[in-house]
């Protein structure tokens, strides 16, 4: 487990780490698991999601210098709803089931917290998404699930939205 070693850090994204979290997206194993479908929706989607490293909610997993993972808190800009947010969570492939997204969820859960006084932090992804095992050990809860919601190459998947109260 990489994230048990002295070479691997979780700290505060900088823009350039999303030239990292693009070419993770340019995979279409790891593009099936997010919203986006198209190069046009990429680039347009992730100027929305590294950008949250303006207002500190957006942590980096660095092993040996070299970025292996992204999470991001969005942040909601409405008085009513600023009590919780969505998270998205990737890593590198070549790094999963190396702990790296288990300590990105955890340190976003601690930020979330502790720096932003959320209540509820919510992530939402498909069925089947490898990230589920690791929202279930972290102390999320299934909140909803909504069968057929993606459509990609003729199959369905369902939506399923996790939550967990901090």
């Amino acid at each position: 487990m990489i994230a048990d070693e002295s070479a691997f850090d979780v700290r505060y994204s900088v823009e350039s780490d999303g030239m990292a979290l693009k070419s993770w997206l340019d995979d279409p194993v790891v593009r099936a698991e997010f919203p986006v479908s198209t190069d046009e929706e990429l680039r347009m989607f992730l100027p929305n999601w590294i950008g949250f490293y303006r207002f500190g909610s957006c942590l980096t997993a660095v092993y040996e210098d070299q970025v292996v993972g992204v999470g991001t808190l969005l942040l909601m800009p409405y008085r009513k709803l600023i009590h919780h947010c969505l998270t998205y969570v990737a890593v590198d492939p070549k790094w999963q089931r190396q702990g790296v997204g288990t300590a990105l969820v955890r340190n976003l859960k601690h930020l979330a917290k502790n720096y932003f006084h959320l209540e509820i932090l919510g992530v939402e992804i498909y069925s089947g998404c490898k990230l589920e095992s690791i929202l279930l050990k972290q102390g999320f809860t299934e909140t909803l699930r909504q069968e057929k919601y993606v459509k990609d190459q003729g199959m369905y998947r369902a939506r399923v939205v996790f939550e967990a109260s901090l």
